[in-house]
């Protein structure tokens, strides 16, 4: 077992959890949404010329909502719909808050911008009863304060965030098992432009498994150093320090 253990915590609704925090959403029933507006269905829209949706809420999903719709078919699907723009700051708050919150169970936590946390777990397993009790204290932790998470963990930080980034809850302790299972993840779980990930599809490289057959310089020269770091990074060819979160001299938080 490696004594280095990343756990990597993705926020996939993120983006929406800002919002909807303590509104209880999946129990809201129509008569109760009729008495409050803030209990209507909700989605958050990304900002390209044409507002699309980019997640909805259980109310909104229901109603037939998927995310990608624009906003003017969304409205034809539930006209009360709420729609409120991506707050990326809001979001980088909701990280940090959340980063105080898990440093009970590590020193060592990293923001991983946009949507994640990095947590090494390697040194404090004892103390919680090993990597499972620790996994139930952290999920139920995150489902009170109103967050769902993709929990992973690895010997590196970008191999356990490559697999929680893909809802694969894989808890990977060798480096061989590691490069296994990362090698089946898409291709587009590289950390880089839409065009280049555009040009790995166009070229048939379809898992990061293809990327990693290539020779190496050609990749480099084609695609950039970094790409190539990256997977390095992920493997553990390569060192991948991790900027530590500093906390707060005063801290307060409501919900």
């Amino acid at each position: 077992m490696a004594s280095v253990l990343w756990l990597a915590l993705h926020l996939p609704r993120l983006p929406l959890e800002v919002f909807q925090r303590g509104l209880g959403q999946d129990t809201i029933t129509e008569s109760a949404a009729a008495n409050d507006p803030s209990l209507l269905p909700l989605v958050v829209t990304a900002a390209p010329s044409v507002p699309r949706v980019l997640l909805p809420d259980a109310p909104a999903h229901r109603c037939g909502i998927q995310p990608g719709m624009t906003l003017s078919a969304a409205y034809a699907l539930a006209p009360d719909l709420v729609a409120r723009p991506r707050d990326l700051a809001l979001e980088t708050a909701a990280l940090e808050s959340l980063a105080l919150w898990a440093e009970q169970f590590t020193p060592a936590v990293s923001l991983a911008p946009p949507d994640a946390l990095l947590l090494e777990i390697g040194g404090c397993l004892r103390l919680f009863d090993g990597l499972e009790a620790l996994l139930a204290r952290v999920r139920q932790g995150l489902a009170q304060l109103g967050f769902d998470v993709s929990l992973a963990s690895a010997p590196t930080p970008t191999g356990a965030l490559m697999l929680a980034r893909n809802g694969l809850e894989l808890h990977v302790t060798d480096f061989v098992a590691l490069s296994r299972r990362l090698g089946q993840l898409p291709a587009g779980s590289l950390e880089t432009s839409a065009a280049i990930t555009e040009s790995l599809q166009r070229l048939g490289l379809r898992t990061l498994d293809d990327c990693l057959r290539l020779p190496r310089d050609g990749f480099a020269r084609r695609f950039g150093q970094e790409l190539v770091d990256q997977l390095d990074r992920a493997l553990g060819r390569l060192p991948d320090p991790r900027v530590p979160h500093v906390p707060p001299a005063r801290f307060a938080s409501r919900l």
